[in-house]
């Protein structure tokens, strides 16, 4: 071990295999010997070693054909066993982030090392790509933690070396494209070799590819490569929108290339960067998410919406549209989630403008033209308001847990409209006009005050920073008002957010106490009627309540905005509640939805209001007798006689509630 070159000029096939079997069979036990820890460090400098002289690829196929061939042995001998992962899997987990250090310490010798060694391991991916162990390796050498640090000495090394390492897997991955896809045929013998070249760039992390981004203005070369990129997926994506193939294999492909999309590119152009860009740089080909893949859909998607189909006679080129803005929405919705708080949000204040605007369009057919195209545009019109939804609950799920991560306690206000944190400004700042931190807050906001209000100021959904065509139909300074359907859209994304976090991070109660008492309050302000409190917008929002009280299990969110007591929710949500359960407002289904969704509130707050050990059984102190009596009636006729057995089960659940308080 003190001199490990002396195993370079030991061919690798001997001597690994025997590293292995023996580490692999001692990880198998309960206590691993010390041996273990020696013998791990040992193959971590064989691994430098033969990088360092150039046998990178030698070393990975002999690791990956003895890990293999162990696997192969041990399913053989216990075949029925479950495994939660598998032995090489467990290898990887185990040795990757050692060789990884081992490559990236200030002492390498090389600042290409790290990049031979993911060289190898992407080049096994490609060779072999049906096999799940090239990628297990690639996955565990590199960093998904990795942050751009402040310039000193170390992280302007280490920063070099993920670039240099990330740079070349761009480079070999755009090689390997143009290799795999010398025709478009896409079949299950031809699929795997297409996608490996864009699994290794999507195993690769997003903050691995900042350094890349960083380097744009400066370096031509990477210019290149990453214009030949985003070229790449933005063609692609046309492609796949011009034949629709409807095959499992080409959605999965298309799927994969609207990640890579969201993955590898730079969100939007910085323009203090672009204009330090290079004279033989193309000043007219951008390199970003928001400009490659983004706009031209968008715009033309709005274009088609506003004018109306009918009135620009219906062709299958605005639904190619369609489809490449749904490509490029989710796109957005994967990027989003790993964006810095500081990044440039200007584009995704426009990406949120354009959602509003098509959750806002009024689907339907359209006249005069074939029944068949005109359904397919109804169709896949709202497949795209579904990935509006989609977006925004990936927009409030990433701001929700940004904002977890930074609670204060607030200062005591006796107004509940006062609820909820304040928009995040960005008066008085320098650089860029939002940062993806504000410009989620403004989003955030935005869609409060759309389900409260029904209606936005012009200059809010059309601001200054927006890139897209203007919407002329609607006058300035006027308020553009949102349909039941478009709100009750944005209230399911809260719904979806809600089924889909995880509430042990925060998120979950963050997202409660600044959105609960809102909806709470706004329901309660007035009747049931056709406009601001539609039943279905009121049934809406009360199944947010259910869901996000339900997923959170307790009332301990309260203690975040430290705003309103527990005592004083419980009151206002029951009887938001049961003024809902009494309306008689709209149609039969309208009302049946209602009803329903308001017993599932009563249960879901008197269940976690009654496992508060300090709280007396049943509801007095919450409601008065004469509301508890109305509430009985109420309740026993829903559960005697309702046509609804969901709604006759939850009556049956909640009347001893109500019957200790008598």
């Amino acid at each position: 071990r003190s001199n490990p070159s002396l195993f370079s000029n030991v061919p690798s096939k001997i001597i690994i295999p025997q590293i292995l079997e023996y580490l692999v069979r001692q990880y198998a036990e309960p206590k691993s010997p010390a041996s273990v820890s020696s013998l791990s460090g040992l193959l971590c400098n064989i691994m430098k070693s033969n990088t360092d002289s150039g046998h990178a690829n030698d070393f990975i196929r002999c690791v990956i054909t003895s890990l293999q061939i162990i696997d192969q042995k041990e399913s053989n001998q216990r075949p029925s066993v479950a495994k939660e992962e598998t032995i090489t899997v467990s290898f990887f987990n185990k040795n990757g982030p050692l060789w990884r250090l081992k490559l990236l310490e200030a002492s390498a010798s090389s600042d290409c090392a790290y990049k031979e060694i993911l060289l190898a391991s992407a080049k096994s991916m490609v060779e072999m790509p049906s096999s799940s162990t090239p990628l297990a390796l690639l996955a565990s050498l590199v960093d998904s933690h990795y942050q751009l640090e402040p310039p000193d000495k170390a992280a302007v090394q280490l920063e070099k070396r993920i670039f240099l390492a990330t740079s070349s897997i761009i480079h070999f991955a755009m090689h390997q494209i143009s290799l795999s896809r010398q025709n478009d045929m896409v079949n299950e013998e031809t699929i795997f070799s297409r996608l490996a070249p864009l699994l290794v760039l999507r195993r690769i992390p997003r903050s691995y590819y900042r350094t890349v981004h960083k380097a744009l203005p400066s370096n031509k070369e990477t210019r290149d490569i990453m214009l030949d990129l985003g070229s790449f997926l933005s063609n692609t994506l046309k492609a796949h929108a011009s034949k629709n193939d409807q095959s499992n294999l080409a959605k999965e492909e298309k799927k994969l290339l609207a990640e890579l999309a969201g993955h590898c590119l730079p969100f939007s152009i910085d323009l203090n960067q672009e204009s330090c860009c290079t004279p033989d740089a193309n000043e007219s080909s951008p390199v970003s998410l928001f400009e490659n893949i983004c706009k031209r859909p968008f715009s033309e998607t709005l274009k088609t919406l506003r004018e109306g189909p009918e009135k620009l006679q219906l062709k299958s080129e605005m639904i190619h549209n369609i489809y490449e803005a749904k490509a490029a929405l989710y796109a957005v919705s994967h990027y989003v989630p790993l964006a810095p708080d500081e990044d440039d949000g200007e584009a995704l204040l426009n990406v949120a403008s354009f959602v509003f605007e098509v959750l806002n369009y009024q689907t339907g057919l359209v006249c005069g033209t074939s029944m068949g195209l005109s359904e397919l545009f109804r169709k896949e019109t709202m497949m795209l308001q579904s990935g509006c939804a989609h977006f925004l609950a990936v927009s409030m799920d990433s701001f929700s847990y940004r904002r977890a991560n930074t609670i204060v306690e607030a200062e005591p206000t006796p107004l509940v409209e006062d609820l909820g944190c304040p928009e995040i400004s960005n008066e008085g700042k320098t650089g860029n006009a939002y940062s993806v931190l504000e410009a989620l807050s403004k989003v955030f906001h935005m869609l409060k005050s759309i389900i409260t209000t029904s209606e936005i100021g012009w200059e809010t959904l059309y601001h200054e920073l927006y890139s897209f065509p203007r919407n002329i139909i609607e006058e300035r300074r006027t308020k553009i008002r949102f349909s039941p359907s478009s709100r009750m859209a944005m209230l399911n994304s809260i719904v979806m957010l809600s089924q889909g976090s995880r509430s042990e991070d925060g998120r979950l109660d963050w997202l409660a106490s600044n959105i609960l008492p809102t909806l709470v309050d706004w329901a309660s302000k007035g009747p049931v009627d056709d406009s601001i409190r539609h039943p279905l917008c009121i049934a809406a929002s009360l199944q947010v309540i259910y869901t996000l009280l339900a997923r959170c299990g307790s009332f301990g969110w309260l203690s975040i905005s430290n705003n309103i007591s527990e005592t004083d929710f419980v009151c206002c949500a029951l009887q938001c509640a049961l003024t809902a359960f009494n309306t008689s407002e709209g149609d039969g289904p309208t009302v049946n939805v209602l009803r329903l969704a308001a017993l599932k509130v009563i249960l879901t707050v008197i269940a976690l209001n009654q496992a508060n050990e300090k709280c007396e059984r049943g509801l007095k102190g919450y409601l008065s007798p004469i509301e508890i009596q109305k509430a009985m009636s109420a309740l026993h006729g829903a559960a005697n006689v309702d046509e609804n057995p969901e709604v006759r089960r939850i009556a049956n659940q909640i009347l001893p509630y109500l019957q200790l308080s008598c």
